[in-house]
């Protein structure tokens, strides 16, 4: 009789186990299609074409020159950092790159450093010998700066239609 019951006892245990992990299957099934949900709704850092950026909080005017009368339509941007090497090695794309825009262009370049100016000096004086018009922002609150702009890394470049503030 003892043995019959500890039969049932463990049949029984062995049933609550498959349908609990039966159970935890499914569950797991459905927590993978919802995180795969919010991993394709989240808003990644990334900047396109087009996008409205504020970065009139976190930075500090350093040098600019201004350009023709004309309204600015567009602006490129350049984000670097002193320590990153790759910043440092990619100045002379960038020096091209500002070399490409006319002064009549109604473009701006705005350089934005984490660091010391000293890499964003070596483009403004590219852009001051071409008449480009440009602005350099030290980013003095980095943290902040990424939070709003979604901009963390160096170097970056994006070109902005428009920029909210920064006038």
């Amino acid at each position: 009789m003892a043995s019959r019951a500890s039969t049932i006892i463990s049949g029984a245990s062995i049933g609550i186990l498959l349908v609990s992990s039966w159970y935890l299957c499914l569950q797991n099934r459905r927590l993978q299609v919802r995180i795969a949900e919010l991993d394709a709704a989240k808003v990644r850092p990334y900047l396109t074409t087009g996008l409205l950026v504020d970065l009139s909080s976190g930075m500090e005017l350093v040098a600019k020159m201004e350009g023709p009368s004309r309204p600015i339509e567009q602006r490129l941007l350049l984000l670097s950092s002193d320590r990153c090497t790759v910043s440092e090695n990619n100045i002379p794309n960038w020096e091209a790159l500002v070399r490409e825009i006319r002064p009549d262009d109604a473009t701006q370049v705005i350089f934005a450093t984490y660091d010391t100016y000293h890499l964003a000096s070596r483009l403004e004086a590219v852009a001051r010998a071409n008449g480009t018009p440009f602005r350099i922002y030290k980013i003095s609150r980095p943290e902040y700066f990424g939070l709003r702009t979604g901009l963390v890394g160096t170097p970056t470049h994006c070109y902005l239609p428009r920029i909210t503030d920064l006038c």
